[in-house]
Order: structure tokens, then C-alpha cells, then sequence
């Protein structure tokens, strides 16, 4: 079953080209999350979940900050949690076996999926909490996950598709916790990336990201209720075009 929550033809995936982008999901149970800590922690901000499904590990890198700057400098992702997730497409994810797949699954988009979210609900987010307030993307998904950081973690080896470097990943306290992921599946086909909105980018470093109906989000079972995770950026611009993804004439960014 190939089934899409939208009215756009496999062809038209990614409208820069078609295919150009390996767009999946990966179901599995969490194992360990690495937060991103900017004193140790090379390159581009991102919260790592390790998962596993089939005696098989799995890294899902997930955005904590934007490597392209809105005009006013401001790096902050645009976030959304929703606790209590209710829609159709959980029957669907519910009966695939765990692992990677790339067909027979919804296919994801934040302006065209009736139901999936508002968004006037993404809100920015910093990467780090500068104020005490609890109030950054590693917090959201430490509390989400229940992770205790302060009881020391593990630095292990992690590949993010393109080079290997060393994070201190903590466990996860709670086995039961089924993680369903969307975005770009590294060549290596052992990880995934690009959990956010798929749109909306102007001409240049993401333009090529740009399509219909594949949009990364990631969407946790965890004592028994759906949390759902959705990320954009400052940067993107809504609305886009139906074959395309590429902003229209008329759109503006998400936020202004």
C-alpha cells in the first residue's frame, strides 16, 4: 500500500528532481539520545535520537538551530509539540513492522495534510537555554523522554552520513518507547536526516530540499499517548507551489 495524505503523484516527490532525495520513515524503540552541547559538540546543532529496530542501530538527527540566519541574525528553530497527537495516519504507522521504510507510508506535508498541524503554532526555540527558563530544544526532548542528564552519560561513536564524530549519548529510561521518523535516509541507509519542513526555501543552500508531500516530523509513543514533533525555519516561506515545493510569488516567511 502507497498511501498519501495529499493529492501529489510519486513524480512530483521532490520538485527540484524528482527522486533527487531518498525521503522515508524509520520506526524503532529509543535506545539513547545525544543532546547537543555547543561547548563539545562540532558542527551544525542537532538532538540525536540512536534507536533500534531488528538488532540494527538507526541515528535520527534532529534539528536544534538553523544554519542559515533570517535577515535579523536570529538562528532559532521554529517548533511545534503536540501531546495528545490524534490523526488518521496513526492507524498507518501503527501497523508497519519496525525498521526502515520507504514505501506504504504517509508522505508528509505541513501545508497540504489536512489535520497534521497549525502553523501559527510553530514557534521559535533556541538551540541552548540561556535563562534558566527550560525553554530549548534539548529540554523539550529531555522532558518528552524523561532524560535525567545529570546522572553522566556515555561519549560513543556517531555517523552523521557524511563524517564520524564522538557525542555523549545518554540512556533512555523506559524501553517501551516507539519513535516513528521522517526525513532524507542517508545513503548508508543506517540514519536519517532533515526532520523538518521540505518547502518554502528560496533559491540557494536548501533550495534543493524543496518538494510536496515530504516533510520530516517525528512522532513518539511513550506511556501511552502520541506526542508529534514539527520543525521549520525562520528562513522558509509559505505558500509553496503544488508541483514544485518552491515558495510562490506571493509567499512570505513563516515568520515575519
Amino acid at each position: 500500500m502507497s498511501r498519501y495524505y495529499g493529492y501529489f503523484p510519486p513524480s512530483k516527490v521532490n520538485g527540484h528532481a524528482a527522486n533527487q532525495l531518498d525521503y522515508g520513515l524509520f520506526k524503532g524503540r529509543l535506545q539513547f539520545v545525544a543532546p547537543f552541547d555547543p561547548d563539545q559538540d562540532q558542527g551544525a546543532p542537532h538532538y540525536i535520537l540512536r534507536m533500534q529496530a531488528n538488532d540494527a542501530a538507526f541515528n535520527v538527527a534532529v534539528n536544534s538551530a538553523s544554519s542559515v540566519p533570517n535577515d535579523q541574525g536570529d538562528e532559532r528553530v521554529l517548533q511545534c509539540i503536540v501531546e495528545g497527537f490524534a490523526h488518521d495516519l496513526l492507524k498507518d504507522l501503527e501497523a508497519l513492522p519496525e525498521g526502515l521504510h520507504r514505501e506504504g507510508i504517509p508522505k508528509l506535508d505541513y501545508l497540504r495534510t489536512t489535520g497534521l498541524l497549525r502553523l501559527a503554532d510553530l514557534k521559535p526555540i533556541p538551540d541552548v537555554d540561556t535563562d534558566g527558563t527550560q525553554y530549548d530544544v534539548n529540554d523539550k526532548y529531555d522532558a518528552i523522554f524523561a532524560i535525567d542528564t545529570t546522572q553522566g552519560g556515555q561519549a560513543q561513536d556517531y555517523f552523521n552520513g557524511r563524517a564520524h564524530s564522538s557525542r555523549v549519548f545518554y540512556a533512555n529510561p523506559d524501553d517501551g518507547v516507539i519513535v516513528y521518523t521522517f526525513g532524507f535516509i542517508y545513503p548508508t541507509n543506517d540514519g536519517l536526516h532533515e526532520t523538518h519542513m521540505n518547502q518554502g526555501n528560496q533559491r540557494g543552500s536548501h533550495d534543493s530540499e524543496n518538494g510536496v508531500g515530504q516533510d520530516g516530523a517525528v512522532i513518539i509513543y511513550k506511556g501511552g499517548k502520541y506526542f508529534a514533533v514539527f520543525t521549520a525555519f525562520e528562513t522558509q516561506e509559505v505558500p509553496t507551489d503544488d508541483s514544485s515545493g518552491y515558495p510562490t510569488n506571493a509567499a512570505q516567511p513563516l515568520v515575519a
